[in-house]
């Protein structure tokens, strides 16, 4: 259940996500801040993880944060009561919908009052966050929050490489153009991990994100980018 009305709240974000937005809620003090979700790492643990969320969420709280996955189990199951529920916010839509979360997210917004808030924010506008937004939002206000880049001005250049021929392809290009900053992304988190370790065993200055790293690491990761003490940054597309 959702506690103090007037400022109670629902988000979906991916799993990344989930712990900088619960870190946040520490630093508030007086913000109880519920995650509702699983990390690969600890599934082996998902029962013992279940019943602490379930208690978490019986005591009442003031935010609830979750992949769209969980939140809506959740509120399958009961465990999760919207009924007080002023505030949903939809983190990343575009990659929620393009990860297939399309009906969850739908589900989420149907079980919810039809009196409250909804934000959705996406790095893109594509015609399926328009069709979502038309359909669970009234009178709604769209925010650019940053000019576009003209695209005209920007060269895109393709390599054909084969599977086995990819990371070395990568170095390569690293080698031969040595830009100020680099970022590459990669599919899986075992993907960066490696091409990390072969671009600094190569002498390259590299950082890698991904779900696993806390958000500590995270913030260390990306300030190293900031002040070239790491020139090329291998994550994965939702880190």
């Amino acid at each position: 259940r959702l506690v103090q009305p007037s400022c109670s709240y629902q988000g979906s974000a991916p799993t990344t996500a989930l712990q900088a937005v619960q870190g946040y809620g520490r630093s508030l003090g007086n913000v109880l801040i519920v995650k509702v979700g699983y990390n690969e790492s600890v599934s082996g643990y998902r029962q013992g993880i279940d019943r602490i969320m379930r208690a978490a969420l019986a005591q009442g709280c003031a935010v609830v944060v979750g992949t769209p996955g969980r939140v809506a189990d959740h509120a399958r199951r009961g465990v999760l009561g919207p009924d007080a529920l002023a505030t949903v916010a939809f983190d990343e839509a575009d990659d929620m919908l393009d990860l297939g979360f399309r009906e969850e997210l739908e589900a989420i917004l149907a079980a919810l009052p039809q009196r409250r808030r909804t934000l959705m924010f996406s790095a893109t506008i594509t015609p399926r966050i328009e069709a979502l937004a038309a359909r669970f939002q009234t009178d709604a206000v769209r925010l650019d929050i940053a000019a576009r880049a003209d695209e005209g001005k920007i060269v895109f250049q393709g390599v054909l490489a084969a599977p086995d021929d990819r990371d070395k392809a990568v170095i390569n290009l690293l080698c031969l153009h040595e830009p100020e900053s680099a970022l590459i992304f990669c599919a899986r988190r075992e993907s960066v991990t490696l091409l990390a370790a072969k671009l600094s065993a190569r002498g390259l200055r590299v950082v890698a994100l991904s779900g696993d790293l806390g958000q500590g690491d995270r913030n260390a990761a990306l300030a190293a980018m900031r002040d070239g003490r790491a020139k090329v940054c291998v994550a994965t597309d939702v880190a």
